[in-house]
């Protein structure tokens, strides 16, 4: 060596004691001696006061006869042993690489920088860890000294910031940081961190945004369950331009949000629901609910024990309307004394075609919020092959046959509906009839059909008694 320059190995030589000696020193006299004087400015200076970095050897512009330096250096600052505290934190301590967890690159390069490293640093609070800002040249330096491995634990991607520290802090954040940093991950639609949101309550919902939804209870606002809902549920994503925008949408479509279908769970709290909204509203959710169903049942792919349970809650649950009384019907109607958001359970109507049986004495469910096909629904609510007892018939026809029904015989459509009523009824216990007694009968059982007829006649108005007998008989 000399004043001049260094002496450094070259391609020519074969071995040069000179050179090696020289690699020697700058790795470990000179790199101790760098970090000492380095430590020492620490001591001297506030934490903030400079970047740290500063004066750090650069891997971009270091000579090559210094290599050995940069590299010595920066796996000094890796070493397990090493307690020299070079970095500034977030909350402008100095700190030492042991001390220290950074974001990646990626993550701290992005437009979210700022926030993710606040967030970073609050979580990191009541640890051992501070939170340190790393350049891109930094990070290559410790490359370059082959201690990428120990960088890369010591690093966040944006997976492990979400995984690790976000999403299971996410209600200790502002609404602005929390909604931020959702919004870009959601933009970013990467699969493995579509798979961490997947679990975590982390979706703002509607009314006001306040409470947080995991991904698979959302309901899609634009699709067809949308109806069965309303803002006050807490199922739609919060926000038109946040949550709710078409290209965030789409990504939560990925995270499992629910657009044509929900289980049976939520089939009867739907149901349950329909109770406490206006008319107008149960009518639409009604409408809507039963035609999910429909799809659920022609899909041939439920549990059976499932669909028994939610049958057996549907029963019991009142979310069904009335049939709405014909206008040539004069008589009183099951229902029509009642509120209009009045509804009942499966288990009180009856199938709209037995209205002419029941109407007076049971309410009539309304045929218009059923599907088309409906035979499947209705078997599940227990009204495809409902049918009255006799009593109630009866009940329906005492009703009917009473005197004061003559007043509204004068207008001709009143009068065709009761006769046509009337006909349905008499149709309905002539069949009950016959199908208690036999083709032949002794003396006997004709004793027992007569005492029938007899309980019959008690609730039948004298004017009607003979007709009927002859229509049994």
């Amino acid at each position: 060596s000399n004043r001049r320059y260094l002496c450094e190995r070259n391609e020519d030589d074969k071995f040069d004691m000179r050179a090696i000696w020289n690699e020697a020193l700058l790795e470990d006299a000179v790199c101790k001696s760098y970090i000492n004087m380095l430590a020492d400015l620490a001591s001297l200076a506030p934490a903030g006061l400079y970047e740290y970095y500063e004066a750090w050897p650069r891997p971009d512009i270091v000579e090559s006869n210094s290599r050995p330096l940069l590299t010595s250096f920066y796996r000094n600052l890796t070493d397990s042993e090493s307690q020299v505290t070079l970095f500034t934190s977030r909350d402008n301590r100095w700190v030492s690489m042991a001390e220290s967890v950074f974001l990646d690159s990626d993550l701290q390069n992005s437009q979210v920088e700022y926030t993710a490293l606040d967030v970073f640093s609050l979580c990191q609070e009541e640890t051992n860890c501070s939170v340190v800002s790393m350049d891109d040249w930094v990070r290559s330096g410790f490359c370059q000294a082959s201690r990428e491995s120990y960088l890369k634990d010591k690093s966040f991607d944006i997976v492990r910031f979400f995984k690790d520290i976000f999403l299971p802090n996410i209600i200790k954040f502002e609404a602005d940081q929390r909604d931020e940093l959702m919004i870009y991950a959601l933009k970013q639609d990467l699969p493995d961190l579509n798979e961490v949101l997947k679990e975590h309550a982390c979706i703002p919902v509607t009314p006001a945004g306040l409470e947080l939804c995991k991904p698979n209870r959302l309901v899609d606002p634009h699709s067809s369950l949308a109806v069965l809902y309303s803002a006050e549920d807490g199922r739609f994503p919060y926000g038109s331009d946040m949550y709710g925008h078409k290209n965030i949408l789409k990504v939560l479509l990925k995270l499992d949000m629910a657009t044509e279908d929900i289980d049976w769970e939520d089939v009867v709290e739907r149901a349950q629901s329909i109770s406490n909204v206006d008319c107008d509203e149960g009518r639409k959710r009604t409408t809507g609910l039963l035609s999910i169903v429909e799809q659920k049942l022609n899909q041939d792919t439920f549990d059976e024990k499932d669909l028994e349970e939610t049958k057996s809650r549907l029963m019991e649950t009142a979310f069904l309307p009335t049939m709405t009384k014909p206008a040539t019907f004069p008589l009183y109607w099951k229902g029509e004394d009642m509120e209009s958001e009045t509804v009942f359970t499966p288990a009180e109507l009856y199938p709209s075609e037995m209205w002419p049986l029941v109407s007076c004495v049971q309410p009539v469910v309304d045929e218009m919020v059923l599907p088309k096909n409906a035979d499947k629904v209705k078997a599940l609510l227990g009204l495809k092959t409902k049918k009255p007892t006799m009593e109630t018939v009866l009940n329906q026809l005492d009703i009917i046959s009473n005197p004061d029904t003559e007043n509204y015989l004068q207008d001709r459509d009143i009068a065709n509906e009761l006769q046509r009523v009337c006909y349905e009824i008499y149709m309905y216990l002539q069949g009950l009839c016959l199908a208690y007694i036999p083709p032949e009968t002794d003396e006997e059982d004709e004793e027992d059909e007569s005492e029938s007829l007899n309980e019959v006649e008690k609730f039948l108005h004298e004017s009607l008694v003979a007709k009927f007998c002859i229509l049994c008989h």
